[in-house]
């Protein structure tokens, strides 16, 4: 009881936490906020962090070119991938030292080689 309870309180404040920034992609470590995906990717760059995501359906992409990054949902299981793809590889196609994707959903994925998968690691 005591886990569901503590598990319920940090998504309520994590959502509390983005209904105060218009901003869908937050920068775990330093706070900020982005509107897209790629630019809080970038705004990690060959750095480490975390990129917490807002619940909600988006239709965006990202390539990691560097770095290590975790893609983590706000909320397990509310935040969905829907379509979008890069290079006509995947959602997130992953290049850097390291990633860590926690809770986020991908549905949908088409590319023309048929094999469009959420994530991609090069």
């Amino acid at each position: 009881m005591k886990k569901t309870a503590l598990f319920v309180l940090t998504a309520l404040c994590a959502v509390a936490a983005f209904a105060r920034s218009p901003a869908a992609f937050r920068n775990g470590e330093k706070g900020r906020g982005y509107a897209s995906l790629q630019k809080a990717v970038d705004g990690i760059g060959s750095g480490e962090g975390t990129i917490i995501i807002a619940p909600g359906t988006y239709r965006q992409c990202a390539i990691q070119k560097a770095g290590v990054i975790a893609f983590r949902a706000a909320v397990p299981g509310q935040t969905i991938f829907d379509g979008a793809t890069c290079e006509g590889k995947a959602a997130l196609v992953l290049r850097g030292r390291a990633a860590r994707i926690d809770g986020v959903v991908f549905q949908n994925m088409r590319v023309p080689d048929a094999n469009g998968p959420g994530i991609r690691l090069e």
